[in-house]
């Protein structure tokens, strides 16, 4: 919604960019219009059709209106095309602020779209929709630019759901070495270590899950009486 959404700005704000030129607006008010219904548009926008209705209605009933501006009758042509040429140039500018808008529009998109922040928001909408696939798919994206404790735990929780045993041990490993806070790590560590029979390392993992917060507290975590078990 927010490039549809940008696109539609810059068509009004090129729109009254156009219009003011076509009616000889000053200059600092064709400024103060169309960068106001690019940056507020809800708010000048509708103000600026007001303005046209005001105009519109303090017209003098000798002018006639053309395609471009309110021409007098009587004005001498010669004179006329000699007073309009100055802003003959107000013809392309629209066209070139659509273009030049536009333009910077894609490219922030195309920046934002390739971003840490979107590839996690497109993992997390992954997950809910449990694609797995795409939400392991775009947790590797994230890490490749930027390398992230908890992003590699996420990960190594896909890959363990997955029972991608040695990628979920990498992934919750090398969060491990960067620091990953998450009291539940021990846990995953120590599930996917009793999966490939390492059984002293799992249990190694088990005995820091137990003396973890989550078992300390009260009342303690549900896994923590079947980790005594497996203990």
């Amino acid at each position: 919604m927010r490039p549809a959404a940008f696109v539609i700005t810059a068509m009004l704000s090129t729109w009254v960019l156009a219009d003011c030129g076509r009616k000889r607006i000053p200059l600092s008010l064709l400024i103060a219009w169309t960068l106001g219904t690019l940056l507020f548009p809800f708010i000048i926008f509708p103000l600026y059709l007001i303005f046209l209705i005001a105009l519109r209605n303090r017209k003098k009933p000798g002018e006639i209106k053309s395609d471009d501006e309110s021409i007098p009758v009587n004005a001498d042509a010669q004179h006329f095309e000699t007073e309009l040429a100055p802003r003959r140039w107000l013809r392309l500018l629209p066209i070139a602020y659509l273009i030049s808008l536009l333009s910077f529009g894609a490219l922030r998109y195309i920046s934002d779209y390739r971003s840490v922040d979107a590839h996690l928001a497109r993992a997390t909408h992954a997950r809910l929709l449990r694609d797995r696939e795409k939400t392991i798919r775009e947790y590797r994206a994230a890490l490749s630019l930027s390398d992230d404790a908890h992003t590699h735990y996420l990960l190594g929780i896909e890959l363990e759901e997955a029972a991608r045993w040695q990628e979920a041990l990498t992934e919750f490993r090398a969060a491990e070495s960067a620091g990953e806070p998450d009291a539940e790590l021990p846990f995953h560590l120590g599930t996917i270590l009793y999966a490939l029979n390492l059984r002293d390392e799992a249990a190694e993992e088990f005995r820091k899950f137990l003396s973890g917060p989550l078992c300390s507290q009260t009342p303690p975590d549900a896994r923590c009486s079947a980790t005594k078990r497996r203990d």
